[in-house]
Order: structure tokens, then C-alpha cells, then sequence
């Protein structure tokens, strides 16, 4: 699944880039117009693509399956050297969140309460951008990938509340479309892929307490998620 969502990136921006290749043009003007920096904001939906484990409960089943569709939101800065060419910094969060009552076993006693996680999984770190505008400069399609920080955060609730942490190395691709609303203004949709392998995490109790958990290689959670996103550009 998650080879099948980066490859469809892939290929969207292939296409996007192709089709909207510059028509040559003498307008001074237009060439003079050509914005140098960036700025975007956008919210959407995100889906995460980890599967779920097979040895899982029904109870836990069910309870990842609401996890699986949440919020994004995010931002970047991008500054062009020329054109086409552009780099930047990104960050991109997304949040899913489910609760539901549970009756559980916590040091030989039967206690009643909620089974909850609130989960954030964001991406931060350096963008390289490729942009293909129109012939007046006013749309763009924008291509950019990104090696930078995967963070994960859990509050999350077995009866008794505890907070996981966690980080790795992850990855962004992200392909979009920016329509030219006014002088420096766009409305712009993007398709946003991140992924990380989450290989240890601290957890700490209500108490306090925290301690390190090293995960197997068949134990680690899998970060990827896809979000459709809209939202706004400034442009100079």
C-alpha cells in the first residue's frame, strides 16, 4: 500500500510537471513577474497506511480501524533559485484520534474506564521543490520531496492515562496545484505522502515515571499516512 500511494505521487507529479511546461514568450513583463519565495498554510485529511497486526483483539481491531482516517495540517517556506528550482523547509502534522469504553485487567484487578489514543505524527526537515508555471506566472504546479525529523506522540488511555514518544528518520513527497487568486495570492491543493519506521519510544506514566521501549523488527509501527490538503499561498 504504501509503495502503490509513493509511486501514484510519483507519477501524478510526473505528469503535472510535463503538461505544464512554459510556452515561450518575449513579454518582458511576464518574465519579471515570476515569484521568488513561497509561503503556504493548508489543512485536509490524512489516512494512515500501516496495516493492522494480525494477533490484534477485536476490541483492538476496531479501535486502530477508527484511528486509521484523521486531520492534517502544515506549512513551508520555499525560496526558488531560479524558475523551476527551489528549496525550503516543511513541517506537516497528522492527528487521529478515537475513544471508546473498555473493561480491563490492570495488576490482577478489574478496572472500567476508556481505551483512547490521540496520536500526532509530524514531519519537519529540508524540502527541494521543482515548480512548473503558466505562461502569465499566475498558477503553478509544484513537485517536492524532503528527508527531515518523524516525530510520533500518543496520549493516549488504557483505563489509566500514559504518553508515548517517539521519533526517526522520515521522508515527504508532496505534488500540488496553486490557482492565482489575486496579485501574490493562491488557492493550492496538495497530495501529501510521509513515512518513518518507528523502531523505540519512551513512555511515561501518570506517576511520572518513564522508561525506553526498544521494539523487534516485526514490533515496529509503521508512520505512513496520506493527506489531500487545500489552502493558501503567498507569493513574492
Amino acid at each position: 500500500m504504501k509503495k502503490t500511494a509513493l509511486t501514484l505521487l510519483l507519477l501524478l507529479g510526473t505528469v503535472f510537471a510535463l503538461s505544464a511546461q512554459d510556452i515561450e514568450t518575449s513579454d518582458e513583463s511576464v518574465k519579471e513577474n515570476t515569484p521568488t519565495w513561497r509561503f503556504a498554510i493548508q489543512g485536509g485529511g490524512s489516512y494512515r497506511l500501516a496495516g493492522i497486526p494480525s494477533d490484534a483483539s477485536e476490541i483492538e481491531k476496531s479501535h486502530i480501524k477508527k484511528l486509521k482516517w484523521g486531520l492534517a495540517y502544515g506549512a513551508d517556506i520555499t525560496g526558488f533559485f531560479s524558475e523551476n528550482l527551489g528549496a525550503g523547509i516543511k513541517f506537516h502534522n497528522a492527528h487521529f484520534g478515537h475513544e471508546m469504553p473498555v473493561t480491563a485487567q490492570i495488576n490482577g484487578r478489574t478496572k472500567s474506564g476508556s481505551l483512547e489514543d490521540q496520536i500526532n505524527i509530524f514531519f519537519v526537515g529540508p524540502i527541494l521543490s521543482t515548480r512548473s508555471l503558466n505562461r502569465t506566472k499566475t498558477n503553478a504546479f509544484i513537485l517536492s520531496w524532503g528527508l527531515g525529523y518523524i516525530g510520533y506522540n500518543d496520549a493516549a488511555k488504557v483505563v489509566d492515562s500514559y504518553r508515548l514518544k517517539g521519533g526517526s528518520l522520515g521522508f515527504l513527497a508532496e505534488v500540488g496545484y496553486d490557482i492565482g487568486l489575486a496579485p501574490h495570492l493562491s488557492l493550492g491543493f496538495a497530495l501529501t505522502y510521509m513515512s518513518g519506521t518507528l523502531s523505540s519510544y519512551k513512555i511515561t506514566n501518570q506517576a511520572g515515571q518513564t522508561q525506553e521501549v526498544k521494539l523487534e523488527k516485526g514490533e515496529r509501527e509503521g508512520l505512513a499516512n496520506l493527506s489531500v490538503n487545500i489552502g493558501l499561498r503567498y507569493n513574492l
